[in-house]
């Protein structure tokens, strides 16, 4: 699928999950759909934990060491 077409997509679910209150949960590698998208970020550690918490923490560079590094 070509960017303007995920790009679409992306835009079709915020508008519904606007008009329904509803939570979308998005699973992805790319950190630019998190920052354009997201409100509260997972990380899933590199040792199968998780780490959650509102989108600018989780996406800093210490926090994203952290995940990598397992979590603890």
């Amino acid at each position: 699928m070509d960017v303007q077409a995920e790009r679409a997509i992306m835009e079709l679910l915020l508008d519904l999950q606007r008009e329904q209150s509803t939570t979308i949960v998005f699973v992805t590698h790319l950190q630019s759909a998190i920052e354009h998208f997201a409100r509260r970020v997972a990380l899933i550690t590199h040792r199968g934990g998780m780490l959650i918490g509102d989108k600018q923490t989780m996406l800093s560079p210490g926090m994203l060491a952290r995940a990598y590094a397992g979590g603890e």
